[in-house]
């Protein structure tokens, strides 16, 4: 990528774009690949023009489910490649920092970008959020997906996503420590839609 900061950030928007013309999920999942294949090489001294670039590729996914109005086999399709990659819970080739930053950055996204659509459905684009704080064994991860989460908007209709904290919570495959996050979730999202 290009050493001004300004050519990074319009070079980062650029390719993520890419991907919103053309709807091309093969692109995303090679770009993922890519990132998670490629992360531990990067030099420390240029992960910020990187972070910026997994940012945009999440803001731009979130761009391309709006334009497919939230449909639920678009939905299903994304969050395969999500879970399947920067969200997977076990991955011994992901390194944490991907994990980490996806967990701090997706919600606020999520928020910002969809909000205003059907509730029911968004739900559906939080998943890979709940199954990485459902499975993950590691308690830096975990306790990050605690706090990013439990940070969204009070203000926000969140009975759905509560709902579905619970259920993903009751799994049996669910660890005790894991079960505990999603269930203090839920009734977190549960009080606050009660307000």
């Amino acid at each position: 990528m290009a050493d001004k900061p300004s050519y990074q950030r319009s070079f980062a928007e650029k390719l993520a774009a890419i991907f919103l013309e053309t709807g091309s999920l093969d692109y995303l999942k090679s770009f993922w690949e890519t990132m998670v294949r490629e992360w531990p090489g990067i030099d420390r001294h240029r992960l910020d023009k990187y972070y910026y670039l997994l940012k945009c590729f999440m803001l731009y996914g979130l761009k391309y489910l709006r334009k497919t109005d939230l449909d639920e086999g678009s939905i299903k399709r994304y969050n395969e490649i999500l879970v399947e990659l920067p969200f997977h819970p076990s991955r011994t080739d992901l390194v944490d920092s991907i994990r980490v930053y996806m967990l701090e950055n997706y919600p606020g996204l999520i928020i910002s970008e969809l909000t205003d659509l059907d509730a029911s459905k968004l739900v559906h684009v939080f998943e890979p959020l709940t199954e990485l704080a459902a499975k993950t064994r590691k308690r830096s991860v975990l306790d990050c997906a605690e706090h990013e989460l439990g940070a969204l908007d009070p203000s926000l209709q969140l009975q759905h996503l509560a709902e579905h904290m619970f259920s993903v919570g009751a799994s049996p495959n669910v660890s005790i420590r894991n079960r505990k996050v999603l269930y203090g979730l839920s009734q977190k999202y549960k009080t606050s839609s009660c307000q």
